[in-house]
């Protein structure tokens, strides 16, 4: 079975329960019902999740890590 993505560089990042650190990149799929999923299985599991757009899933983590540290001390994006 393919998986077809929503948006080609379209990621979730599934953040730890206290929104401190990025633990996994995942694709953004297609699918709504994939998409449910992905949001049920992190509520069940007490952790946060992101929709970002960027080149890769490294550079998407790179980029949610940032957004939860301006966050966490207030300080601007860069």
């Amino acid at each position: 079975m393919a998986i077809t993505l929503d948006k080609p560089n379209a990621y979730f990042a599934i953040t730890n329960g206290d929104g401190t650190d990025v633990i996994a990149v995942e694709p953004m799929l297609a699918s709504r019902d994939e998409i449910d999923d992905i949001y049920t299985d992190a509520q069940v599991a007490c952790l946060g999740i992101r929709r970002v757009t960027a080149p890769n899933a490294e550079a998407a983590a790179t980029a949610v890590r940032a957004e939860l540290l301006a966050e966490a001390t207030g300080l601007p994006l860069v």
